[in-house]
C-alpha cells in the first residue's frame, strides 16, 4: 500500500503526557470518539515523516478520556516528543457510508456555489456543534462563511465534480 497523506485520514492528535510511564493523552476525531481504540494500522506524522504507529496500548480512561502508550516510550520526557503529532488511518480501513452521506474529509476542498450560480469559496473544514455540523467555507480575501450542514442549506454534494451547491448568500 502506498502510504502518503492523500490516502490517509486524520483520526486523532496526540496531546500531553499522562502519568510517569510514558502514556499520552489523545484527542480522537472519530465518531463516536471511542472508536479510535478499535482501529489498527494507524500511522503517525513525526519529524516530517509518516510512519506506522507502534502502539503498545490504547484505552478509554476516566470520563471517556483516551490514553495511548507508544512502544518504547517509558517516561514523560520521551512521551513529550510526540505531543501534537497527528495520527492517521488508511482510507480503505474506514467503513463505507450510506448513499448521500460523506466523511468530512471528502468534503474538504470542494468548490462551493450558491443556487444563483455565484462561487462562494472552498470548503476549508467542518466542525460539530450540539445542533448540527458546520461547514467552514474560505472566501478569497473575505471572512470565512459558516454554513450549517443541514438539507435546507446544503442542496447537493457532487464529489465527482468536486462541488457543493448551497442555498446561501455570497461572502461579505
Amino acid at each position: 500500500m502506498d502510504i502518503s497523506e492523500k490516502n490517509l485520514i486524520v483520526v486523532a492528535k496526540i496531546g500531553a503526557p499522562y502519568g510517569v510511564e510514558g502514556w499520552l493523552k489523545l484527542t480522537s476525531y472519530t465518531s463516536p470518539k471511542n472508536n479510535i481504540v478499535d482501529y489498527s494500522s494507524l500511522y503517525i506524522s513525526k519529524s516530517g515523516s509518516i510512519v506506522p504507529l507502534t502502539c503498545e496500548d490504547m484505552r478509554v480512561f476516566k470520563n471517556d478520556k483516551i490514553i495511548l502508550k507508544i512502544t518504547a516510550v517509558d517516561n514523560p520526557e520521551s512521551a513529550r516528543e510526540y505531543t501534537n503529532c497527528i495520527i492517521y488511518l488508511p482510507r480503505e480501513h474506514l467503513p463505507p457510508v450510506d448513499s448521500g452521506s460523506y466523511y468530512w474529509h471528502d468534503l474538504v476542498g470542494l468548490r462551493v456555489r450558491n443556487t444563483a450560480g455565484i462561487e462562494l469559496g472552498v470548503v476549508n473544514s467542518l466542525f460539530a456543534t450540539g445542533a448540527n455540523d458546520v461547514v467552514v467555507v474560505s472566501c478569497a480575501g473575505k471572512k470565512d462563511l459558516l454554513l450549517p450542514y443541514v438539507k435546507q442549506v446544503v442542496i447537493e454534494v457532487d464529489l465527482a465534480a468536486a462541488t457543493m451547491l448551497v442555498d446561501w448568500e455570497p461572502c461579505e
